[in-house]
């Protein structure tokens, strides 16, 4: 008897639980496929090392805020996957675009080509507040001085990304996080090239709170 009780909670369980599991795999394969690549670069961090930079811009096409988990994986000539990197977004906003930074050492200089992979899910714990932040950017040599300004109501933290060019070629990539920035607070960052030089620069800006 108590072989059959168990048997029937088994399947009950079965016939409870699968359709969850089904839909939840498929909800997470439509929001993966709402994240769009906008463009793919990828340059030497330092000269005279291997380590290189990937950096793939992206943009949420669905109506919700997500949270991303990214990787990233270097592969040699013959298609093997030789190192892993990951990065990581709290919360891009619906329609939003944002920089994914994935670092690799390259030790054995034998990486040719890089690939992006993403897990996307609903933004869990913090709600998008990018449409209230402003910002300005001044140029100089070797950085780009970012203004930005909380126009909201709600404290926030704010993450600026800037990606700098040289022509087509990507130069140098930077970034840096401003916390618990309280409505109506403007403040200024640089974001550095460390010498490398550029002719042009895109920022790009995520804003949340919890």
């Amino acid at each position: 008897m108590k072989r059959l009780l168990s048997l029937i909670t088994f399947f009950t369980l079965i016939i409870i639980l699968t359709p969850q599991t089904v839909l939840a795999a498929e909800n997470t394969a439509s929001l993966n496929s709402q994240i769009q690549i906008i463009g793919e670069y990828n340059y030497k961090i330092w000269d005279g090392y291997n380590d290189t930079d990937y950096i793939v811009v992206i943009q949420n096409n669905s109506q919700s805020s997500l949270e991303i988990d990214a990787k990233g994986y270097a592969l040699d000539s013959s298609g093997v996957i030789v190192e892993v990197s990951e990065d990581y977004i709290t919360c891009l906003g619906a329609g939003k675009q944002a920089v994914v930074e994935l670092w690799f050492e390259n030790i054995d200089n034998n990486e040719v080509a890089f690939v992006p992979q993403f897990n996307v899910s609903p933004a869990s714990y913090a709600y998008d507040y990018s449409n209230y932040v402003t910002y300005s950017m001044t140029p100089t040599s070797t950085s780009a001085i970012v203004t930005l300004t909380n126009n909201g109501t709600k404290t926030a933290d704010i993450k600026t990304q800037a990606i700098f060019f040289s022509g087509d070629n990507i130069s140098y990539y930077n970034d840096d996080y401003e916390f618990d920035v309280a409505p109506g607070q403007s403040y200024a960052e640089e974001l550095d090239t460390f010498d490398k030089s550029f002719d042009n620069c895109l920022i790009f800006t995520q804003a949340y709170y919890y």
